[in-house]
């Protein structure tokens, strides 16, 4: 990822063969703009409020969403707003490709941690409580390559090692304002790249899945043969 993301490994053109782009650096502040977030709390949310608008929370960030992409398709713990509890008229409603970002960390890892919103597919979702909402510029940026930049080691430690507090650690809008990272000149290298690694992705997600199957077949292995309700035959 590190070398598909600083342009050391390339992509070749599968027609041409060959490669005819150049990496730009490109400033957060020249293609990303901020979207108003909310301050609800968690007593403002609840699950299953049938026709309501989902809150994307900062706990929910650190502690739920363990991929850079949040799937409106597949991601069921997206708590929604309890009815009425956002009393505004005009709302920053998040589009698909919105990068939404923990501005806050009880601990020095997860500083800068953040989520792709993907497949909103008419649903209503918000930046909730200590979250900063980016929106790029699709012309200049890929959908979904942000997401592995703003995860990237090189961003995330930037954000790391300026960001404030001692028990809380916090990251303002001046700090992400001054990230920059390099991308493909070409959008169609860009969308290769997030495409391999979202191939990657999903190979890593068929992997923890299995090994996951595979713990639980050995706990069920263990029970029976640690309490001799069954018996190996040995050959002697």
């Amino acid at each position: 990822m590190q070398q598909l993301l600083t342009g050391k490994m390339r992509l070749k053109n599968i027609e041409l063969g060959m490669l005819h782009h150049r990496w730009k650096t490109i400033h957060i502040a020249d293609v990303f703009k901020f979207v108003k977030s909310y301050s609800i709390s968690r007593n403002g949310l609840q699950s299953d409020c049938e026709g309501s608008i989902y809150c994307i929370h900062y706990g929910d960030i650190h502690a739920k969403y363990d991929s850079s992409f949040l799937d409106f398709n597949t991601q069921t713990a997206i708590p929604q707003l309890i009815n009425k509890s956002l009393k505004i008229e005009k709302i920053n409603y998040l589009q698909d490709g919105d990068i939404v970002m923990a501005d806050a960390s009880e601990d020095y890892n997860g500083v800068g941690a953040a989520v792709e919103i993907k497949n909103l597919n008419g649903k209503k979702a918000i930046g909730g409580l200590h979250t900063l909402v980016l929106r790029g510029d699709k012309k200049i940026i890929s959908l979904d390559l942000a997401a592995y930049f703003f995860a990237s080691e090189k961003v995330r430690n930037t954000l790391r090692k300026y960001a404030t507090g001692s028990s809380v650690y916090s990251v303002t809008k001046t700090i992400i304002h001054n990230l920059s990272f390099i991308i493909p000149d070409s959008l169609e290298e860009q969308t290769a790249i997030a495409q391999l690694l979202q191939a990657a992705d999903k190979e890593i997600s068929l992997l923890k899945a299995k090994a996951e199957k595979l713990r639980e077949q050995k706990k069920g292995l263990m029970q029976v043969l640690l309490t001799g309700k069954k018996r190996l035959k040995i050959n002697i």
